[in-house]
């Protein structure tokens, strides 16, 4: 299996997070196009600041701040894997933009980030382990916590699906 060196996954990092956004971006209102910069901003900032303790081990956590110290970022020792295994803190509380309609669109897009990764085959898969279903997960719980309906529900004025018992929908 041919692997992409760790310097090379660090330098597809940025190019591959910008043209995410600007596809993301593409053909929306101007409104739709400032909350995306909004957002990925705020997702640099918060790559470049954030506590990781959560997201990252021991170590990596040291090579970080070893890293920030030296005034190199994030993707100075860090690749897209680790990017995905970050977003659901992306999305806590403390990291949501205001007003709701920006932190909703931060979720949003966190949510399509994460997917967009994982179809991307810019992820090396032997890194990423369980972070993309903890990272959905916390996704869709803060998704609920701003009060939107789970992604999989039904949407609102659909009624869900019924078991039909000889030719009759049960009540």
């Amino acid at each position: 299996m041919n692997r992409p060196s760790e310097r090379s996954r660090r330098e597809q990092a940025l190019p591959a997070l910008d043209r995410f956004f600007e596809q993301q971006s593409r053909g929306a209102s101007l409104a739709t196009r400032m909350r995306h910069d909004r957002v990925h901003d705020r997702l640099m900032e918060f790559l470049a600041e954030a506590d990781m303790s959560r997201c990252l081990d021991l170590q990596e956590n040291a090579q970080l701040a070893a890293t920030r110290a030296r005034g190199d970022g994030f993707f100075g020792v860090f690749g897209l894997e680790e990017v995905l295994a970050c977003l659901g803190r992306f999305v806590d509380d403390d990291w949501l933009l205001d007003p709701v309609t920006d932190a909703r669109a931060q979720v949003m897009l966190a949510g399509r980030l994460a997917a967009w990764l994982q179809r991307s085959g810019l992820l090396d898969q032997d890194l990423v382990g369980c972070a993309a279903h903890e990272t959905e997960a916390a996704i869709e719980a803060a998704r609920c916590g701003l009060g939107q309906p789970p992604q999989d529900a039904p949407a609102p004025g659909r009624p869900a699906l019924r078991l039909i018992r000889g030719g009759r929908a049960d009540p």
